[in-house]
């Protein structure tokens, strides 16, 4: 039940342009950005559905913006039929002063100075032209305006790109944060929020127009038919009596109605999206991180809502995303950009970047680059990572990545799939503890772990317990410390004192072992034969962590600068890496070639 008012918008539509009832399918084929924020150049291959992936500050909002802010720039500049504009003018800003989006510095006013530039190109009828319109936006001479050069200003992509009675791009940071109420709003006040990136802002606003278009079935039916439940929803809108609009929601059979601020994420988001389309009828629907907050089930459903707006509205839709579930759900003709520091990267075997969305790692992981990858079980990296700093000015190119435990099947699997995805070039090798177990002990956990012989990495086991224990050696700490008087006797009686501690740790340590059954042929050696009674503590049966945190302890008690532990990698444990990535590749049974070995 609504109250249905016919708001009269033709005059807000600029005359003679084409009617957005003209399929935009899959119209443009690539945008080619420079000099806007975090990107000096960037070539995005677009297609129905385009996501772009990277790690934080990698340059994909700066895309979803800029291609925003060429649109609503150039319909600015259309409209007032000015080259330079004042910025109060514009329908969207994504900075509070507008020259600062240049590429490093503010966009200047000189004709060889530093000049925003988006240049759409679209499929035309012949497959051998492309429509091309581009966009350049520079500081204006007079204060608080920008110049708007649009070429060509006329021709089917121009018209449709630039007309400033249309969407061409709704812009969407995040698709949830609706307002408790909304007062009523005409058509161009919500038109001109939605193009300011504002559209949630005025959600119910979208949905009343849409009901007082005879739209309303067609939301229900898209969003019913997306969730697999039927919906329905209440519009209350009466100008005459109601201050606010009240929209309400009921799922399935149950006929209590939920107010629209009190829905679930996943419901707002999808009716968020529907509405958009419906109303507006962009040509592209751009998205920020859509996939903040829900549930991976959630965003699963994105991308199948993604999917059907681009096929059954004729919306391209480009979203930033860190979603592993999204990018994992993805159609087959989805278009993957991957941004690093600012430029778009290709690779071909694209199911590489899920994985390393999962892993964490993707703003570090070059696909095209030569380097060794390090799956390490530690989640305090700080130790390893300080001896790797030191090895890549050596020139080796070392990548860490953690993993959960190294101990189960789980790494088996990362280290698989890496093997897989990565190019040949990329070399892969796994840091585990050593855990006070022997030689042989690490040989039985290497067969149990990694049963396909012929992909079995190289393994870094440490010479100690643990990567702390190099950080607690006597060396180390004499070379550290050697300006302190005393130093060794200081030593040797922290870690005579800790014996008790020491013994209890690999007894516990040793029973785990024992447990796991890494020779279950038998044969592994008594906690008796390994550290008898008679042989004193030492640096090789203690568990470094522990060891270290009562070593820092007791120097810290003697007012001795315990800083100073970990600033420099210990000499053990780079002489300990580069054996393991020096080691040359060796030809396993099979006939292949294996990394490290």
């Amino acid at each position: 039940m609504t109250d249905t008012y016919v708001t009269n918008d033709e005059d807000y539509l600029d005359d003679g342009s084409e009617s957005q009832t003209t399929s935009t399918k899959h119209m443009l084929t690539k945008v080619r950005i420079s000099n806007f924020k975090r990107i000096k150049e960037a070539e995005l291959e677009i297609g129905p559905v385009t996501y772009i992936v990277g790690g934080n500050n990698s340059g994909k909002s700066s895309a979803i913006q800029a291609i925003h802010t060429a649109v609503t720039a150039a319909q600015v500049g259309r409209e007032r039929r000015q080259q330079v504009i004042p910025t109060s003018s514009l329908r969207y800003s994504p900075a509070a002063e507008f020259e600062s989006i240049g590429h490093g510095r503010p966009l200047e006013n000189k004709a060889d100075g530093l000049r925003a530039v988006v240049e759409f190109i679209s499929q035309t009828d012949n497959p051998t032209e492309d429509s091309r319109y581009r966009v350049e936006i520079y500081r204006g001479r007079n204060f608080d305006s920008i110049g708007v050069d649009r070429e060509p200003k006329q021709g089917r992509l121009a018209d449709r790109i630039q007309d400033p009675g249309k969407l061409f791009s709704i812009y969407t940071p995040g698709l949830s944060g609706i307002p408790l109420r909304e007062e009523y709003m005409s058509y161009a006040s919500v038109f001109q929020r939605a193009a300011g990136g504002e559209a949630n802002l005025v959600f119910r606003n979208i949905l009343r127009l849409i009901a007082e278009r005879d739209k309303l079935d067609e939301l229900v039916n898209a969003v019913s038919n997306l969730i697999g439940e039927d919906i329905s929803i209440y519009i209350g809108a009466d100008e005459e009596q109601d201050f606010y609009i009240t929209v309400e929601a009921a799922i399935g059979e149950e006929d209590h109605y939920v107010p629209v601020e009190l829905w679930g994420t996943g419901l707002l988001q999808i009716t968020q999206l529907y509405s958009y389309v419906i109303l507006f009828q962009p040509s592209v629907f751009l998205a920020d991180e859509p996939d903040a907050h829900l549930h991976p089930s959630r965003q699963r459903l994105l991308a199948s809502a993604f999917d059907d707006i681009a096929e059954n509205y004729g919306c391209q839709v480009i979203a930033a995303t860190h979603s592993e579930h999204l990018i994992s759900a993805r159609p087959e003709n989805t278009k993957l950009i991957w941004m690093r520091d600012g430029e778009s990267e290709t690779y071909e075997k694209e199911e590489l970047i899920p994985l390393l969305m999962h892993l964490g790692c993707l703003d570090s992981v070059s696909p095209n680059r030569d380097e060794i990858i390090l799956l390490t079980e530690d989640q305090n990296v700080h130790h390893l990572t300080t001896a790797i700093n030191v090895l890549g000015e050596e020139g080796y190119h070392v990548n860490v990545i953690r993993v959960n435990g190294v101990s189960n099947l789980g790494i088996a699997n990362t280290f698989l799939q890496l093997k897989e995805q990565m190019p040949n070039c990329t070399r892969i090798a796994i840091h585990r503890d050593r855990d006070f177990l022997i030689d042989d002990e690490i040989e039985g956990w290497l067969e149990q772990t990694f049963p396909v012989s012929a992909a079995r990495p190289e393994v870094f086991v440490t010479r100690y317990c643990d990567m702390e224990a190099y950080y607690c050696s006597l060396s180390y700490i004499s070379h550290i410390y050697h300006d302190v008087p005393n130093i060794k006797a200081l030593y040797d009686k922290i870690l005579r004192e800790f014996e008790s501690k020491a013994r209890e740790d690999f007894i516990h340590k040793r029973k785990s072992n024992n447990k796991a059954n890494y020779l279950p042929a038998g044969g592994s050696p008594t906690n008796q034969s390994l550290w008898p009674n008679s042989e004193p503590v030492s640096l090789s049966t203690v568990v470094g962590k522990k060891f270290l945190k009562r070593l820092k302890d007791q120097l810290s008690k003697q007012k001795i600068d315990i800083s100073r532990i970990g600033t420099v990698p210990p000499d053990e444990l780079l002489e300990d890496l580069r054996n393991c990535f020096d080691a040359p590749p060796t030809i396993d049974s099979s006939g292949n070639t294996q990394d490290f070995n």
